[in-house]
Parts: structure tokens; sequence; C-alpha cells
């Protein structure tokens, strides 16, 4: 029998809200049973421990990123794809080195901590503004109506992207993610063209943005890439330049919406007291993870845990498990915010493809919370929320609370977190 045989779990579904909540079960049991198995749904093998986990993704020299969203299936998608310059890579995360290497140190470059740092009073201020505007609610979703459009506008910011362009941006991205699990959404190919196209024009965007600054560079991140590509001894090529951008969109705004929503949920859910908001973030990270997994591609006959796999076999590294796994963490359920080893969660990633966006997330997910928690510190969730079913996300469609408390009816229940 082969190893596909001997290892194949089918009944991996986390493609639906149902889903979701059933593969947080399904997992825990994989972890200790069939620790590397084979998903019919996924054709992929799925890494269920933090070991094996950490392993994959540090080790660039048997697995390969190249591709790691995934090519559409569909030729006449994949041709609209290539006609709008829209590689297999697409993104910085579906790179390998030396590519991966030069595009990464060219957007570390102008991408640094210090310029995460800078934007937290704009995160702040923009926060309190939202907050004004809520005064006289006695519901708000902060998912949808707060965490969400400050994530946008500070990615937006960040980058470059004009007021005028950012719905645009927003749809284009959301569409582009769409098209990554179209297939096991069960998409047909018109949807899926319309799909590409979004992601096409969102690429064209980019390009058009860059060509602008070429001539006007202004305080953003285009224009720092540009100076940097500029006075690099081996600049990009056009195409590597215009990839750097569409990811952090994408994965700028889901990372630190879902870790607001995620994390708040938590701490309400918990009652944990504000003292400990950092540790907070962390355990939220590693307990929700905003991204469940990403994927690599085998390079070479690989043993990962008890298999052997041949080259060209597709491996999603399931971060949302790793992070459960009782072997590293004690109660690897629960919602410890004082663990010590707190920072040991593999939620942005490990090795090279470490998310580069790590630093800005915690400063926009902390200073929002901040906000959120002196202004309405009796807030109470308004209802149980329900999973998103992205099969890539870790999410909640929304997350209604009652800012100044849960209704009673002789008025307000003031109790405190």
């Amino acid at each position: 029998m082969s190893e596909r045989d001997t290892h194949t779990r089918a009944g991996y579904l986390p493609f639906t809200p149902a889903g979701q909540d059933a593969a947080t079960e399904i997992l825990a049991e994989l972890r200790e049973t069939t620790p590397v198995f084979f998903s019919p749904e996924l054709d992929s093998w799925v890494v269920t421990r933090h070991e094996d986990a950490d392993r994959v993704l540090r080790d660039s020299t048997a697995f390969s990123s190249s591709g790691a969203l995934g090519s559409p299936a569909d030729p006449q998608v994949a041709e609209r794809l290539a006609h709008g310059r829209v590689t297999d890579g697409a993104t910085l995360i579906g790179w390998d080195d030396p590519e991966h290497a030069r595009m990464r140190a060219m957007l570390a470059q102008a991408f640094t901590p210090a310029r995460a740092r800078s934007l937290q009073p704009v995160i702040r201020e923009r926060t309190e503004r939202l907050l004004d505007s809520f005064a006289s609610q006695d519901r708000v979703d902060v998912l949808n109506d707060i965490a969400l459009p400050i994530a946008l506008d500070t990615v937006f910011d960040l980058i470059g992207v004009p007021e005028a362009l950012r719905a645009d941006c927003f749809r284009w991205s959301t569409d582009w993610g769409r098209l990554h699990g179209a297939v096991l959404e069960g998409l047909d190919q018109t949807e899926q063209l319309v799909l590409a196209r979004s992601a096409v024009r969102l690429h064209e965007t980019m390009s058009e943005l860059l060509a602008a600054r070429q001539d006007t560079p202004q305080d953003d991140l285009l224009s720092a890439v540009l100076a940097e590509q500029a006075a690099a001894a081996e600049p990009l090529s056009d195409i590597e330049v215009v990839a750097l951008f569409p990811g952090l969109v994408f994965a700028g705004h889901e990372t630190a919406a879902n870790l607001v929503a995620n994390t708040l949920w938590l701490m309400l859910t918990h009652h944990t007291g504000t003292d400990t908001l950092g540790a907070a973030v962390e355990e939220a990270a590693r307990l929700e993870s905003p991204f469940s997994a990403t994927a690599r591609t085998t390079k070479c006959p690989v043993r990962i845990g008890e298999v052997d796999l041949p080259a060209g076999e597709r491996v999603s590294v399931h971060f949302g498990s790793a992070n459960r796994d009782r072997r590293v963490y004690n109660k690897p359920d629960a919602f410890i915010p004082t663990r010590p080893n707190l920072k040991s969660h593999l939620a942005f990633g490990r090795g090279p493809h470490f998310c580069i966006g790590s630093s800005l997330a915690h400063v926009e997910v902390t200073t929002i919370l901040e906000a959120l928690l002196t202004r309405w510190p009796d807030m109470a969730l308004a209802d149980q929320p329900t999973r998103a079913g992205h099969f890539l996300i870790r999410g909640f469609q929304s997350l209604n609370i009652w800012p100044t408390g849960r209704p009673t009816e002789t008025g307000h229940d003031h109790r405190r977190m």
C-alpha cells in the first residue's frame, strides 16, 4: 500500500462555518492518530503537529513555496491570469530563493518596524474618531464597523493607495483571495473568470501606482521600494516589484482585522483584564490563528514525522493545529495569556517566509483594542459569532457587542470584564 492509502483521512472540510468549528475537533484527533495525513478534499497532505510544522516552514531546501497560493485548475482562468501578468508567485510568499531572498530584502529595507510604529498615532486617531461616531449606538459590529475599515486604511496608507481607489482595491483583493479557494468552494468557470479579472486589476493598479511614483515620489511604501530599487546592485524585475504589494493588501487587512475580533472575543468570553493586553494578543494569535495554514511542495523525497513523501507532493502546514499541540502547550485549548512559552506559536509563520508585516499587525491590533477597552470598559458580547467559513482564514462573519454592557429589564448590567 502507498503512503496515501495508509494515511488518507476524509472529512476535513473547513469550507463552511460549521466546517470551521468541526475542523478544530477533527484536527485534535488527527494530531494524535495521524499527525501527517492526506486530505482528498484538499488534494494535499496536512501537517498538524508543531514540531513537524516548524521543520517544514524552516526547510526551504526540501520544501518549495513556489505557487504557495495554488494555480487555477481551469486553463482559461490560468490564461487570463498569465495574460494579466499575475504569476503563480503573485505575492512574496509564492517565491523561492534566490528570487524570494532578493524580493524580501528589498521590501524589508523599506518596510521597517520603525515605519510600522510611525503609523500608531494615525491608527489611534482613526479609531477614536470611529468610536465617536458610534456614541449613540446600542450595538456595534467590531469586526466590520471598526477593525476592518481601520486595517484597510492602515495598509492603504502604508502602501500609498489613494482614497479614490481603495474600495475597488479592497473588492479586487477579496476576489483574489476567493480565487485561491475557488475549486474547493465549487465555483464554476464563469465565476472564476470574474475573480481572475479582479486579480488582474489589482496587480495592474499596483503597477500603475508604481509608475506614477517614478515621477512623483511620496512618503509611502511604493516610493520607498522604488528608492531601494534604484540603489540596488541587482534590481528586481518589474513583475517582482509589483508582486510585493497585492499580498500586503490582502494579508495586511485580513490578519489585523481578524486578530482584533478574535482577541476581543476571547477576552470578553474569558473576562480577561486589560493589564495583559499584549500577552492576550499573542495568546489569541496562537489559539485563533488568523490564517489557518500555508502550502509547500516537496522538492525531493522527504520524511515528515512517520510519512515518506516523494517529490512534487502538496503539503499544507496547519498553523491552527500546530498551535494547539499538547506536546508544546499545557492545556492547549485554553486561553492563558500568562503562558511561559507564549511567543512560540506559528501564527505568523517561521523561517524565511516569516510574516514581514507582523510588527504592523501588533501595532494595529494593540492600538485598536486599547482604544476600544478604554472607551467601552463594560462592553459585552451581543451574540455568539458565526465563523466565516474561509478555508484559509480563521475569523468571524461579524462580532457584535453592546458597548455599555448587556441590557437588562431595568437598564444595563455594567459588569466589567
